[in-house]
């Protein structure tokens, strides 16, 4: 049976030895001797589409940061009127990023010149469309959690450990948000974009703070939602 017609159906339609096979290049196969209820097959069942959903995270996180830093690179190297493109647009306008950052390069005089100017909108740029291609991911993964099907069976001490881990992911989400929506340092950091940088390394800064944030937030996501379908015994 093929991973598709498993991972979205519910897991005591399928034989354990399905799983077994289907999923041998990611995790080790199950000895049915150790298996002494039904609640031990669906928790050896739920360990595989759990072990393959972490998987596809981070298959697809990896392309989400090389689309990302490839639409840096040919950006950057287009010769675009970014001013006349962005300046105005609503594109630019719905972030939480893109403020209060042209005020404050307008006040350290970085936006005389028409080549600053549009440094600033192609920064502009790459922060709208970081933001879209991470919204399209996790939408993505919020369609992946409505149909996933494992069903883990836990302690009330696994259950809390599940809680705890939850309140350090929104804790991380929520640190990671206010560093990428905070304005520029003043001098020299190796995190923090700053007036100091170049357009270039400022960009950088906050794309990768910016990814922080969203990717956060999916795995919030991916966690929050295997709670609600475990079960306390």
């Amino acid at each position: 049976m093929k991973i598709k017609d498993i991972i979205y159906r519910d897991i005591d339609e399928v034989p354990l030895a399905e799983y077994v096979e289907a999923f041998s290049f990611l995790v080790a196969g199950v000895d049915d001797k150790n298996l002494k209820t039904d609640v031990d097959v669906q928790n050896a069942k739920s360990k595989y589409l759990i072990a393959y959903e972490s998987y596809r995270i981070l298959i697809s996180l990896l392309i989400v940061f090389l689309v990302i830093f490839a639409n840096l690179i040919r950006s950057g190297n287009v010769q675009l009127n970014y001013e006349r493109i962005m300046r105005g647009h609503a594109f630019m306008e719905a972030w939480p990023w893109n403020k209060n950052i042209f005020l404050q390069l307008l006040k350290a005089n970085q936006l005389d010149l028409f080549r600053q100017r549009n440094d600033y909108y192609w920064f502009s740029y790459l922060c709208s469309v970081t933001s879209s291609i991470w919204i399209l991911w996790i939408l993505w993964r919020i369609s992946v959690e409505f149909r996933r099907s494992d069903r883990m069976n836990v302690s009330d001490s696994e259950y809390a450990a599940v809680l705890r881990a939850i309140g350090i992911l929104l804790a991380g989400t929520l640190i990671s948000f206010f560093a990428a929506k905070a304005s520029f340092s003043d001098g020299y950091s190796f995190y923090a974009p700053s007036l100091k940088d170049a357009v270039v390394a400022y960009s950088i800064k906050k794309i990768l703070l910016i990814s922080c944030f969203y990717a956060m937030c999916g795995l919030s996501v991916f966690v929050i939602s295997m709670l609600f379908r475990y079960r306390r015994i």
